[in-house]
């Protein structure tokens, strides 16, 4: 845990000096669903709950995650184009082994940094990365840090319109390649459309306090683990398909709680090596879960 604080310490300290800058620079190019319309909190918190699932073939066991975002920095003008800094936080904690010998908690712990640079005719070009740690807490080695990036093309059609299609690659990671593609349509005030992979979701806006979605998310998760038994396993990958209802409720100051809940298919663990007698893959039964959550602008 030290470690985590560490890194939380010097990466904090090195965008402190953001705040407060002025702008110099002040694109021309045109209002971009994608780039210029995220309906989401500057900072978020949330605390989810996934009830006693079966690993097939083994035992069941109960996962509690937590996840949260901040938006910490914004550089205009640098290279020719625009830098944000974000630090995103997601961890798990599973309340047994499964007879597996299991993790019992997983962090994701990392800044998300981007590079953004727009053209006058709505073309766009993001390039994104996210060094950190992933990994068992328990682990925290020099393995336990990862360098996923991104690479995408971005394209405004209209003010209402725009799309993306690009890559990411994840050095380390079960799955190396993961998809950037897909629209972002907003025809109006209270409804949005993002019609894209590795996340979709539609959101209603009923009035200027409540607001429901629907989504869809490919999740792919490979950590770094500390072995307790003798299988030398070094990564752990959980795996699954989310399909979330929620709804929001805007409370006074800016504040803004929601409550999820959800379904969890497609489910599967995979280890970076195994034994003999036990497989690569073991699949997961499929669980509905539960989620709250807290943003605002803080």
């Amino acid at each position: 845990m030290r470690m985590v604080w560490l890194y939380l310490t010097v990466f904090c300290l090195g965008i402190s000096t953001v705040f407060g800058q002025s702008a110099s620079w002040d694109t021309t190019a045109p209002f971009c669903q994608i780039l210029d319309a995220s309906p989401d909190s500057v900072c978020s918190i949330g605390i989810g709950y996934v009830p006693s699932s079966r690993f097939e073939g083994y035992r069941k066991t109960r996962m509690a995650e937590v996840d949260a975002t901040c938006d910490l920095a914004y550089y205009r003008d640098v290279l020719l184009g625009d830098i944000d800094v974000s630090l995103n936080v997601d961890g798990s904690l599973l309340f047994s082994s499964g007879n597996l010998q299991l993790p019992d908690q997983l962090l994701a712990l990392a800044p998300d940094v981007g590079w953004t640079w727009r053209y006058i005719n709505g073309s766009a070009v993001q390039v994104r990365a996210a060094p950190g740690i992933y990994s068992d807490i328990e682990e925290l080695a020099f393995r336990s840090f990862a360098l996923p990036f991104s690479v995408a093309g971005v394209m405004t059609f209209s003010p209402e319109l725009s799309a993306t299609v690009g890559m990411k690659l994840r050095p380390g990671f079960d799955q190396l390649f993961m998809p950037i593609v897909g629209a972002v349509w907003g025809p109006s005030d209270w409804l949005r459309i993002e019609a894209t992979l590795p996340e979709a979701r539609v959101l209603y806006y009923w009035n200027s306090e409540w607001r429901v979605h629907l989504s869809w998310a490919w999740e792919n998760m490979t950590y770094a683990i500390r072995e307790k038994g003798d299988y030398d396993r070094k990564k752990i990958t959980f795996e699954s398909y989310r399909t979330t209802a929620g709804v929001t409720h805007k409370l006074p100051g800016d504040l803004y709680v929601t409550g999820e809940i959800g379904l969890l298919r497609g489910r599967n663990v995979v280890f970076e090596r195994t034994p003999a007698f036990m497989a690569d893959e073991i699949d997961i039964e499929d669980a509905v879960f539960t989620r709250v959550g807290v943003g605002g602008t803080f």
